[in-house]
This record gives C-alpha cells, sequence and structure tokens, in this order.
C-alpha cells in the first residue's frame, strides 16, 4: 500500500489515522461520485454521504485504523486538500507559471520560484510534487473557492479559449472599451496572450465534460433503483463464486440504498474488495 504523499497538520497524537495514497484517492473519487448525484451543498457535503464514504476508505484501511476513519478526520482531509489545491490554481493564475508536460510540476524563472516558494508556505509542496488528484480537484471545487480566478463556467473557458474573452466576469464594457483594453495591451495579444492558460483550461473542460458523462451514467443507474441494479451486478460477475448461503449475506447487504449505490457505482476492482470487506465484518455498514 503506498503512503500518502499530501499534507496534513502535524500531530504526535497515537490516533492520528495514516491515509495511504489509495485511501485518499478513494475519499476523493467518492466525493466527485456524490457531487455528481447532487449531494455537495454549497461548499461542504451533505450528511447523507458520510456512511458510504466511510464504507469505502475502510475497504483500502489497514484493520487497525478502521476505528479512526470518522467523519471529523475525512473533512479535516478535505480541508487540507482544498488549501493545497487553492495555492496550486493561486500559483499558476500569476504571469510567467506554467507546467512541465512530464513531471506535472510547476516552471518559471527559478528567482521568481524561489521567492515564491519563500513566502508561500503552502505552495512549496510543488516544488517536488505536482498537485495530486489535479482532475477531481479541478471538478470539485472550481467556481466554489475564493481564489481570485474568473468563475464564468464552461461558457467562459470556451469564449476566451478561443480569444474572446478580454474581461473579468461580473464586468460591464462596451465593445470599444474591449478594443482600447486590447490595444493597451503590451507583448503577446487576444488568444495568444493566455495561450498556455487556455491550454490549461479547454484540457479541463473537456476532462470535466467526460467526468459529466461518466456521473450521467451513475445518475441513470440510481433512477433505475441503486438496490436492483446492484444486485443485477453481483448475480453478473460475482454470484457464481459464492455458495449460496454467503449469497444471500450479501443479498442483505446490497438491499441497504446506500450500499447498493456505493456497489453499482464503483470500478470492478473496488466492487471486490467492498464484496470482501462487507463478508469479513458481517456488516454492511
Amino acid at each position: 500500500m503506498s503512503v500518502s504523499q499530501t499534507p496534513g497538520p502535524e500531530s504526535e497524537a497515537s490516533d492520528r489515522l495514516s491515509w495511504s495514497f489509495e485511501m485518499e484517492k478513494t475519499l476523493f473519487d467518492e466525493l466527485a461520485k456524490w457531487k455528481g448525484l447532487g449531494k455537495q451543498a454549497g461548499t461542504g457535503w451533505k450528511d447523507e454521504i458520510w456512511v458510504p464514504v466511510i464504507s469505502a476508505i475502510k475497504v483500502f484501511t489497514p484493520d487497525a485504523d478502521k476505528p479512526l476513519v470518522e467523519k471529523s478526520r475525512i473533512k479535516s482531509k478535505i480541508e487540507n486538500m482544498k488549501k493545497l489545491w487553492k495555492a496550486w490554481v493561486t500559483m499558476l493564475d500569476l504571469s510567467g507559471w506554467t507546467v512541465d508536460s512530464i513531471t506535472g510540476l510547476p516552471k518559471n524563472d527559478r528567482k521568481v520560484m524561489d521567492d515564491y516558494f519563500a513566502k508561500h508556505k503552502t505552495a512549496r509542496y510543488f516544488k517536488t510534487k505536482p498537485l495530486p488528484f489535479k482532475d477531481i480537484l479541478y471538478y470539485l471545487w472550481e467556481g466554489k473557492t475564493a481564489t481570485g480566478r474568473r468563475a464564468g463556467g464552461i461558457r467562459a473557458t470556451i469564449d476566451e479559449a478561443a480569444g474572446n474573452a478580454v474581461v473579468e466576469v461580473g464586468e460591464s464594457s462596451s465593445t470599444d472599451e474591449n478594443r482600447k483594453r486590447q490595444s493597451e495591451t503590451p507583448g503577446l495579444t487576444g488568444g495568444r496572450k493566455y495561450q498556455r492558460q487556455n491550454e490549461r483550461e479547454v484540457l479541463g473542460l473537456r476532462e470535466e465534460l467526460k467526468r459529466g458523462n461518466d456521473i450521467l451514467m451513475a445518475q441513470m443507474a440510481e433512477r433505475r433503483d441503486p438496490i436492483k441494479a446492484a444486485i443485477a451486478a453481483f448475480d453478473e460477475r460475482y454470484a457464481a463464486g459464492f455458495d449460496m448461503a454467503t449469497q444471500v449475506r450479501v443479498m442483505s447487504f446490497l438491499q441497504k440504498a446506500n450500499n447498493a449505490i456505493v456497489f453499482v457505482t464503483s470500478p470492478d476492482a473496488r466492487q471486490k474488495a467492498l464484496l470482501e470487506a462487507w463478508l469479513a465484518a458481517g456488516s454492511g455498514e
């Protein structure tokens, strides 16, 4: 099991939860899924997500640490990751910053980088590591967290990628004023000026549309009745590997709507792990 590469508060408490990469990835995969199902409330989350989220994380948690997987620690992990994401987008919005296509690390003039990392503690993480789970974090929080970035949604992103967006969302400006603003901008102009930023945003848009399609499929599965869909998936993929008594136990787990939704919208590898965890625990919680 790989070790977490994301920062967290320093603590010497014996009950501190040790997050592995698999646990973190499961958490943010789950949040993306629940956002698609309409369970994000402002910048927080509806209470009903926590039981299935905890259950999914425990699949990848060592037995000794399972009691430590609880709502307060999960929310702390989410807040730490949100701070890291905000530091990332704030940094990349500044002039001259780009992302290395191979390492995923941010780049700028060496002196600019040294000065910036000296002044911004959270951003120092990016000296050696890229932003983890980048696409998921943008999906969860772009437009939800005040970062100083434009938040015009898909329409503004498409317009800017075409070189047409020249004013911040929320500003009112006539065509003449737009032309004047462009003529007074030194150096690169129009779409070329924002080329690198546009490439990032268009790539992010494509990923968001793809994720939206995946989430739509999950929503369709839920509307068809998640319990029936989960039982059908179990019968098709796994039932042959279990005796009748074990199949009955699994069916009792899947009769709970939260379990059924988690199961039917999870990848195959996660489904198998969920079944093993439920059977080992003797409970669908």
